[in-house]
């Protein structure tokens, strides 16, 4: 399956696992075929390295929110958008579910969200991410409701439009930092 199918060791693993089940519950129904069965829940799963989690750099943390266009609204919305999880760690179903009654800005600015398992939590917000959070809700001119960070037809943003926004930017900021990203 790698070879042929270019299949990572992770879906082969998994695939196994599949498999495992399928034969541990034929173990009970057709105890005949037992050494079969047994030869294939023997097969043991393949190890693969994992990739090690790194973190971004002073440097690449200022590059990737000033990746993105500021004179496309696409590029306001995705800086502020960057800018707001890079400073305070929200995970992308935090930042594509928050609407802009989220916010609150001024003296003792914070997001609310809620977080897995259904946790709210409560960021608090420094003064560069309120002032462009401010002028992200003026220019976007939501209802409570609304998304904060939205499509241009006023949809909430998806996992992949977020994967494939920061993919685009990332690629920009890596060029601004000389490919270090």
């Amino acid at each position: 399956m790698e070879v042929e199918r270019g299949n990572s060791t992770r879906t082969r693993n998994v695939r196994l696992t599949a498999i495992r089940s399928l034969f541990s519950y034929a173990a009970l129904q057709h105890p005949e075929h037992a050494l079969l069965i047994q030869r294939v829940l023997d097969i043991p799963p393949k190890r693969f390295d994992k990739r090690t989690v790194t973190f971004l750099t002073a440097g690449e943390v200022d590059a990737l929110p000033a990746a993105p266009d500021p004179n496309r609204w696409e590029g306001r919305r995705d800086k502020v958008m960057l800018a707001l999880a890079v400073q305070t760690g929200l995970r992308v179903s935090e930042l594509t579910s928050l609407n802009c009654d989220d916010i609150t800005l001024g003296d003792g600015a914070t997001v609310r969200c809620e977080g897995k398992g259904r946790k709210q939590r409560t960021v608090p917000l420094d003064r560069p991410v309120q002032k462009l959070l401010g002028s992200w809700l003026n220019e976007r001119a939501g209802h409570r409701c609304d998304p904060l960070f939205c499509t241009r037809a006023g949809r909430r943003l998806s996992r992949d439009a977020v994967a494939q926004r920061l993919s685009v930017h990332a690629q920009a900021a890596a060029r601004a930092c000389d490919g270090a990203l």
